[in-house]
């Protein structure tokens, strides 16, 4: 069985990806750390509610499928004008 993991390590780990997760992503991977840890650690660990963790953690019981990955990236402000400027050159 694997150990259970502790609040001081899923915050460490949480904190080092946060940055660079969507909404999506910070969801799902509170919803891991619910998975491997005790009751409310990954809550106190991430700061996130403890629904949005719920939520994470059932479609991760669900299963995730490749196609539900989306680009969750805005278009870049102000391409299309770029892009418009760069043809009149």
């Amino acid at each position: 069985m694997v150990g259970m993991a502790d609040e001081a390590e899923i915050r460490r780990k949480y904190e080092a990806l946060a940055s660079v997760m969507d909404k999506r992503m910070r969801r799902l991977w509170a919803g891991v750390g619910a998975e491997c840890s005790a009751g409310g650690i990954a809550e106190r660990a991430t700061g996130l509610p403890r629904k949005t963790i719920r939520v994470g953690r059932d479609e991760l019981r669900n299963g995730i499928a490749p196609d539900d990955v989306v680009n969750v990236r805005p278009p870049v402000a102000g391409a299309s004008r770029l892009r418009k400027s760069i043809r009149n050159c």
